[in-house]
């Protein structure tokens, strides 16, 4: 039997009533570099690094959360608040369009944080209730 690589799940907190996002677990490998660099909070109050060791940081943290982003949504049917369908974030521009609280919600469920670590940290108040796991192609950086 393959490996389930993805999880569908209800997000009716976040888009409303039927919407849901089909995300693509993260591997272990990178999901412990994205841990670490999160793990480190906020550096620009870290008085043990210099200025470019904290921008060097934030720039290499930002790159890989963004990287994670956009390869996590496999599908999904989320709008704007005028009902326009929002594209499956591919690049920085498709994740500016989104809410922070939304961008949060992608990452944790990417990461495999579960409902009740999501609802703990705040980053999101979307159920998993319904979710449902299946096998999905890797996707290839292009």
């Amino acid at each position: 039997m393959p490996r389930v690589t993805s999880k569908r799940i209800d997000t009716k907190d976040l888009q409303g009533e039927g919407s849901f996002i089909v995300v693509r677990k993260v591997g272990w490998k990178q999901a412990k570099e994205v841990n670490k660099y999160l793990g480190v909070g906020d550096v620009s109050l870290r008085d043990d690094m210099t200025s470019e060791e904290k921008e060097k940081h934030i720039n290499e943290e930002v790159r890989m959360t963004e990287d994670v982003l956009c390869n996590a949504v496999v599908e999904w049917n989320w709008s704007d608040e005028a009902g326009n369908p929002l594209p499956v974030p591919r690049s920085t521009a498709d994740l500016d369009l989104l809410l922070a609280e939304e961008v949060a919600f992608i990452l944790d469920a990417a990461l495999g944080k579960s409902e009740s670590d999501s609802k703990n940290s705040g980053s999101g108040s979307s159920t998993t209730s319904g979710s449902e796991e299946k096998t999905t192609p890797p996707l290839t950086n292009g």
